[in-house]
Formats: structure tokens, sequence, C-alpha cells
């Protein structure tokens, strides 16, 4: 769907027709859920030219896009203010709501990554190329200190096909990175906590970033991978005062329903309800491994120690990776630098044919 242009006329108001012979808003709603759809916004898209572009499962959009719900001359009719399609609603502004998914430098891009999303959720397989850089990096990309950062974009494109990945909402909730990518040339879509952002935190935008993902990624029969490294959800008043009980839920909903198989990777804070959310065995993982930096645990082990007198140290102990696999916790251990290759030979055993059947057809979340 190209989206450009003003929303509807109104010197056309007079002719009756508003909302009883208006069917592309319905009928494109229809099509959520059974064909991909790519909304590109390549200039200035208001009132229902961005609406449609708001029922496409992503919304690809150039440094000349602006959107609003409203136009210029309807925000001035209606508030008294007097402002441009730029100060209105700029396509960096809708990026960083998280309202676009993919800002690109051109109408030519624009093409581009919509042709390659449509390619990635085809469920046609092509010939895998090898990822960028040595895969052995895996081994020193993640600190063991669980208190130092890192951008788990690094670790994504270690295990990837080359130039395969395509990332989605990358500057909105970007403690939470979904992207999707293909290994060996099969289609996966992964969910990684990035400890380079509130050190991996799960809060509301990060949920609602995920559940729509998971989502998407069942809807279009595609793999999921987790690549779990979080503290768990943000904790205190300003945490409580967006409504994060709810919103928290919705990762939850998502992967409780859905019906294609999760893979899971631990790479370092295993902690908390987060972690929980992020695909572990009561979604029934087709895999949940480890890496030697994993750690367990219901919360942070300092807190754990200053709550309940324990000794840090043997908390850590009794949840490390290794204590985890003796009971039997995780499916295995394994070197990071063995991850794509886990990770393909998984997928090559859960063909799309062996999939449980899908829910009944339904659309996408807008959000």
């Amino acid at each position: 769907i190209f989206a450009e242009g003003g929303g509807a006329r109104a010197q056309e108001m007079g002719l009756g027709n508003f909302g009883r012979r208006v069917m592309s808003f319905a009928g494109l709603a229809k099509l959520s859920g059974v064909v991909p759809l790519v909304g590109i916004v390549p200039g200035r898209s208001f009132g229902g030219h961005a609406a449609l572009a708001g029922l496409c499962d992503i919304v690809v959009a150039t440094p000349d896009a602006a959107m609003g719900i409203a136009g210029p001359p309807f925000v001035r009719a209606a508030t008294g203010q007097d402002l441009t399609a730029d100060q209105l609603g700029a396509a960096t502004v809708h990026e960083a709501a998280g309202a676009v998914d993919v800002l690109v430098a051109d109408d030519d891009d624009a093409i581009a990554v919509a042709r390659h999303y449509l390619e990635l959720v085809s469920w046609d397989a092509v010939d895998g190329v090898a990822p960028t850089g040595d895969p052995r990096r895996l081994r020193s990309i993640v600190p063991t200190n669980p208190r130092l950062a890192y951008d788990v974009r690094d670790v994504i494109r270690a295990v990837v096909d080359a130039d395969s990945d395509l990332e989605l909402r990358p500057r909105w909730a970007a403690n939470m990175v979904t992207v999707l990518a293909r290994v060996e040339g099969r289609t996966v879509g992964f969910v990684a906590n990035n400890p380079a952002v509130l050190a991996g935190a799960m809060d509301r935008d990060a949920s609602d970033k995920m559940a729509r993902f998971v989502q998407l990624c069942d809807i279009h029969r595609v793999p999921l991978v987790f690549l779990a490294d979080t503290p768990g959800f943000l904790v205190g008043p300003d945490a409580e005062r967006t409504a994060l009980v709810r919103h928290s839920s919705r990762p939850i909903l998502a992967l409780a329903h859905a019906t294609v198989p999760v893979l899971l990777f631990v790479l370092r804070k295993a902690y908390g309800l987060g972690y929980f959310a992020m695909g572990t065995w009561p979604f029934d993982p087709v895999l949940m491994v480890a890496w030697p930096s994993a750690e367990f645990g219901s919360m942070g082990h300092a807190g754990a120690a200053a709550i309940t007198g324990a000794d840090e140290q043997d908390l850590r102990d009794d949840h490390s990776t290794l204590a985890f696999a003796a009971k039997f916790a995780v499916d295995d251990v394994i070197d990071p630098a063995s991850t794509r290759r886990v990770l393909a030979d998984t997928l090559r055993l859960t063909p799309p044919a062996s999939y449980a059947e899908p829910s009944p057809t339904r659309a996408l979340d807008a959000w």
C-alpha cells in the first residue's frame, strides 16, 4: 500500500457517501492476518491515508514522510494551531514513537525493504550464506559481568545469514530488539533483550513491542528465537503508572496462543517474570539452551541476598548454568560459537509441515 494523500476531501461532504461506501478500510482490515501487508509512506499522509498505513503489518517511511490522524488544515480549523506537516508528524517522530517500523533513505529503499519483508515471510527457503564476521566472536561479545552492557544486535549479526536481517521499530523500546532474518536460508524472528538499554529490563513499550512481533511471526508461520538477558520487568512507582501490570501480560498472552516453534537461548541474566516471558518451559520451546555466562533466579542475586540474608555467592552458585543443567532445567549448555549451528540443526528438525495447526485466522494487532 502506498499511503500518500491528505485524507477525505472536505468539499465532498455533501455527496452523502461518508461511512456508506468507503470500503477500503474494512477491506484492508479483512486482509490482515490472511496475506502480508506493507504500508509505504513516501510523503504526506494524513487522515484516511495514514489510517490505511496503520492497518498494515509494517510501515516503511522516507525522510519526506509526515503522518497524522488529521492534516494541517483540519488541525488549524479544530484547534487554531497553525502547523506544518513536519511539525505535526514528521517521520522521525513516528519512528521514535513506534508507528514507523523502518525509516529508509528514499523511495527506492522503501520498495527494497517491502520486497525483503515479503520474501522473509513467504516461507520460501533460499540458499544460506555465512554470517558477517567470525562466529567465535560470540565467546567474547557478552561480558561475563552481568552489570556490563553490550548491544545484542552484535550477537544476532554473528548468527544470521549476512545481509538478511530486517529490524523492526529499532528506535522505539530499544531495550527489546525484534528482527526478521534468515539462518541458513530459513526465516526466523528474533526477540532479544538488549542490555545496552535499561540493562535489558522489560517495560511497557518493550512488552507491547514483543507481543505484537510474536503475533506477526505466528500469523506468518515464522519460528521464534528468543535471546534472553534481562533483570526482569521494571519496578517502582514510575513503572506502575504505565499500567505495566496489564501491559506485561501481553507478551505472555501472545506466546501462549502462538503455534510456531519457539527456541530459547539464555545468554546471561535470566531473572524474574521478565525472563519467564521470554519463551521458557511453560511455552513448550522445542529447544532451551544456555551459554556458560547464564545465571537464573526469581530476581537478581544481590537483591535476593539483601532480602533473605543468604550469601550472594552461594545464590550465584546455586543458580548458575551448570547448576540448572544438572537439574535438567535446560536442554544443554552450549559453546556460544556453536549458536548458529545449534539453531540451524533444530530448525531442520522442525519443518513448516510439522507445525501445529495455526489458530483461526485473526487480524494482526495494529499496535
